[in-house]
């Protein structure tokens, strides 16, 4: 709570990834007393999943669990962000 306090009072700008995000961050931000302008310097970045297309896919008829010999492993998946 401190660390988020300290960083929404500092944050030059602030990025979310939907509407409902920028309520809970400017509702941080009025807890952290930080400056109201602020406010105003949130951007929302779009989801641009195409969600017809990227859905979920049951456990038992994942071609990518069968084919890979997963089934009934713990599976994490890690993303590099550059």
């Amino acid at each position: 709570k401190w660390a988020n306090r300290f960083i929404f009072k500092k944050a030059a700008h602030t990025v979310v990834l939907s509407e409902q995000m920028v309520e809970t961050v400017i509702n941080k931000m009025k807890i952290a007393k930080a400056i109201p302008s602020k406010y105003n310097e949130i951007t929302i970045i779009d989801n641009w999943a195409d969600g017809t297309y990227l859905k979920p896919i049951d456990y038992d008829k994942n071609d990518f669990i069968r084919e890979n010999n997963l089934s009934g492993k713990f599976i994490i998946t890690i993303t590099r962000i550059i």
